[in-house]
């Protein structure tokens, strides 16, 4: 990814966590998103995006979403809600000092992988995955508690659901 394309997903990732924020007033009337449909959106987010993504394991920039690849061919519904509960999980242990890493990131994108997931697909998780726990890191929030670094080390450890 070039330097010059980073300022772009940071703008795109500010650009939702405003609209997230604004989400709850413009739903007033309606009930709350659930976090199916921010995982859908979020997801849908980084599949327009595809090209500020790194494919090839990190080797080249991802090109554009093609006209046949959907945001559900790349993630789909299910998996986009399991990703961004990881990426909450991950953002809240890596706030609270704990070795997120080694526990969950890299034992969740072993077992995408195993799972046959191409390297399109591969860019597209581990970006919504780190589009999710940027919003984390960059939020106003309390300071890590003992209560919830002990809730947060318990849950830590990545098991295939």
């Amino acid at each position: 990814m070039t330097a010059r394309r980073r300022p772009d997903l940071r703008r795109a990732a500010s650009a939702l966590l405003l609209c997230l924020a604004a989400w709850p007033s413009l739903a007033a009337a309606q009930a709350t998103p659930s976090i199916g449909e921010m995982s859908r959106t979020m997801r849908n987010l980084i599949v327009a995006h595809m090209e500020l993504l790194v494919c090839d394991k990190g080797k080249t920039q991802c090109a554009p979403a093609s006209a046949e690849e959907t945001p559900t061919s790349l993630v789909s519904d299910a998996d986009a809600e399991l990703i961004v509960k990881r990426g909450l999980l991950d953002g809240f242990a890596q706030r609270c000092g704990l070795d997120w890493t080694s526990r969950s990131y890299l034992p969740m994108m072993g077992d995408w992988r195993r799972q046959g997931r191409s390297e399109r697909q591969m860019a597209a998780i581990g970006g919504l995955h780190g589009l999710v726990q940027s919003q984390i890191l960059s939020a106003e929030l309390p300071a890590c508690s003992d209560t919830m670094k002990a809730s947060l080390d318990a849950q830590l450890d990545f098991k295939k659901p």
